[in-house]
């Protein structure tokens, strides 16, 4: 008995001693196939040990936050504990991401934007709407066909299944009172949100996915379409068209982007998707066809009607002006830097100006493309220095995005507008280098 005794203190001492040095043993061998974590995945740089480093501080500090995302099963153990959280407390370990009702999943900045939270206020729109009709009218003169899209947002899509503390609908928000106010003045507008709310109930298959933040595959391929056929009707030629084959139906394995989200989550077991419907098409061949060329402003939701197929087979060319940051050039892999770009001479060489944006990013459509094309073709030359260097940082607030997505929440924290906080911030900019300029 004893001698047994013995044998299993040994066994359980030895498997205590493998299972804490797993991780080492994983980490030095690779020795199981580990899946990399999903997202904007940002990791430590290693710093080397010198005399320097160590006597500042800077190898240990940077030695531990380095180790702390490499030793073995790491990425396993952030799955397990996003898992955890996300199966007992319906809590999602993703930035901005949120869990509503029946699993149905959101950002939580297209929530704000349905309960009219990031609202920039009357005058802001009043002003927006101005400069696009202004716009609009100056270049049909030199023939380019402006057009604004208004994308689908999944919290007016699905309203029913956000989370109750958020709040109700608003009448006050920026989707309705851009598209009133475009429509009033008679701006080419696309709006892909009232006619998805119109299909809603219609729609052969999910026009949004229960796991994704986009709109869906189906959804995508509905909305080249409409893009296509607008177009035509605006500048009368004849496109390229999409041509529907098939649709493909299943509720697993489901591709990008609509699980987007629930990829994001790092969960160890991805949540029960829709039934979701996948388009077989293809743009009909281009003889005969005019193909214009494009520009698109837009943000992520054009991501994805650029990754299937718009450009070039249905466009002579696009250029795909990402956050008006990123200039990707026909496909994904091609891109330059807006900073490396002039606006007026690349816009004149296109055919068709499109600004896109969802409803969470109404509040800095353009972000910054419509004051600078405005600017360009009506600028105010009595402007002082001062203004002028307030101009600046408003532009360069509104084009990094995690500078105007904090600038966005103190808006909503202060209850005031979006544009009056980008130039309060902007203002400060200015006055404290004078300040510092002035030492």
């Amino acid at each position: 008995m004893k001698i047994n005794e013995h044998k299993i203190k040994k066994y359980l001492f030895g498997g205590v001693m493998l299972v804490l040095l797993l991780p080492l043993i994983q980490w030095k061998t690779k020795l199981f196939p580990i899946a990399e974590l999903n997202g904007d995945i940002k990791k430590k740089d290693k710093v080397w040990f010198t005399k320097e480093n160590w006597l500042s501080l800077k190898y240990q500090d940077s030695a531990e936050a380095w180790f702390n995302e490499e030793f073995g099963f790491r990425n396993t153990c952030v799955r397990l504990r996003n898992q955890v959280e996300f199966s007992l407390y319906n809590i999602a370990k993703a930035k901005e991401v949120v869990i509503g009702k029946e699993g149905y999943f959101y950002e939580k900045n297209y929530i704000l934007a349905y309960t009219g939270k990031d609202y920039i206020g009357d005058e802001a729109i009043a002003d927006r709407a101005m400069k696009l009709k202004k716009l609009q009218d100056t270049l049909e003169k030199i023939h380019i066909t402006l057009v604004i899209a208004l994308a689908p947002g999944k919290a007016s899509f699905y309203p029913q299944y956000i989370p109750d503390e958020f709040g109700a609908a608003s009448t006050k928000t920026n989707y309705l009172a851009l598209s009133a106010a475009l429509k009033k003045n008679s701006t080419n507008v696309i709006d892909m949100n009232k006619w998805f709310l119109q299909m809603r109930e219609t729609a052969k298959y999910p026009l949004f996915p229960k796991t994704g933040i986009h709109w869906s595959r189906y959804g995508t391929v509905l909305a080249i379409d409409s893009i296509i056929k607008y177009i035509e009707k605006k500048r009368n030629i004849d496109l390229p068209s999409v041509i529907t084959e098939k649709f493909v139906s299943r509720n697993y394995a489901l591709n990008p982007p609509d699980d987007d989200l629930a990829k994001g989550m790092n969960l160890m077991f991805e949540p029960t998707p829709l039934e979701m419907g996948y388009p077989i098409y293809h743009i009909e061949d281009s003889a005969g066809k005019v193909r214009p060329t494009m520009i698109s402003v837009a943000d992520s939701y054009f991501m994805a009607l650029f990754d299937q197929g718009i450009s070039p087979k249905a466009f002579g060319k696009i250029d795909f002006w990402y956050y008006n940051q990123e200039v990707y050039h026909d496909s994904l892999e091609n891109k330059t830097l807006v900073a490396d770009v002039e606006l007026p001479d690349e816009l004149i060489k296109h055919d068709v100006l499109m600004i896109m944006a969802t409803e969470a990013n109404l509040s800095g459509i353009g972000w910054g493309y419509i004051n600078e094309a405005y600017d360009y073709f009506f600028a105010n030359k009595s402007l002082s220095e001062y203004d002028k260097k307030v101009k600046y940082w408003e532009t360069k607030i509104i084009k990094e995005k995690e500078w105007f997505m904090d600038v966005q929440k103190k808006a909503i924290e202060n209850k005031v507008p979006l544009d009056t906080m980008i130039r309060r911030d902007a203002v400060w900019m200015v006055d404290d280098e004078m300040k510092r300029n002035a030492k």
